[in-house]
């Protein structure tokens, strides 16, 4: 139970350090057009008790994503794009993460499933959520990663993941003052 605990902190601490230096830097790409949004997919370590996956979001600078449930009051958080917003050629990056982790201690009842998803940009917004993993189910049967890489036009809601009877989507769209 220690190495596990012991690897999943590790592989926390160099995720969230990874995902702020990356989110901190502005792309130098230049886009033909700037009002679509670029995903690619870092999968850091997928398995039956354990999910780490980091998506690179590519868009103009002056953007806000957004990742919001179908239900009201689930976690919706969001991060803006940073950079120069009269250069929308131009690229920024934010980082989307998500960390599920199935915990189970051997010597006693422990059986906790732990949810952790982000945005960072700059700065960062986190919410995560932890209980009790429900009898007979498998991380599998709780949480999909249904976000694949790909060119996504702004303001089209994209599936993200789906978590107990919540589906949440990535929404890109311009910052609106």
């Amino acid at each position: 139970m220690r190495s596990h605990f012991v690897r999943v902190t590790t592989l926390l601490l160099l995720l969230f350090a990874v995902v702020l230096y990356a989110a901190a830097s502005m792309a130098t790409s230049r886009i033909t057009d700037p009002t679509t949004f670029t995903i690619t997919e870092t999968l850091l370590d997928k398995g039956d008790d354990l999910i780490i996956s980091v998506f690179q979001i590519e868009t103009r600078p002056g953007t806000v994503v957004r990742l919001k449930a179908d239900k009201p009051l689930r976690g919706d958080i969001s991060a803006a794009g940073s950079g120069d917003i009269s250069k929308p050629e131009m690229r920024s990056i934010i980082k989307f993460m998500l960390f599920a982790d199935h915990v189970t201690w051997k010597a006693g009842a422990t059986n906790v499933l732990k949810v952790q998803y982000s945005l960072a940009s700059g700065g960062s917004a986190t919410t995560s959520s932890t209980g009790p993993m429900p009898e007979g189910k498998s991380l599998a049967n709780i949480i999909k990663l249904t976000l694949k890489p790909g060119t996504y036009p702004e303001g089209t809601p994209v599936e993200a993941f789906r978590y107990n009877d919540d589906t949440f989507h990535l929404l890109v769209e311009p910052f609106k003052q």
